[in-house]
């Protein structure tokens, strides 16, 4: 069974996902940093 913590973790997962589906996420750092030829950055 899934623990309260890894149910919390799936639903904001969800919830990201879906901002940045929906284009409402915000990115930061903006522009990403490249790291390693890779775009680094945290969508919220």
């Amino acid at each position: 069974m899934a623990g309260p913590d890894d149910v919390l973790d799936a639903a904001v997962a969800c919830w990201s996902a879906r901002r940045v589906a929906a284009g409402d996420a915000v990115r930061y750092p903006d522009p990403p940093q490249r790291l390693d030829g890779i775009e680094a950055a945290i969508h919220a």
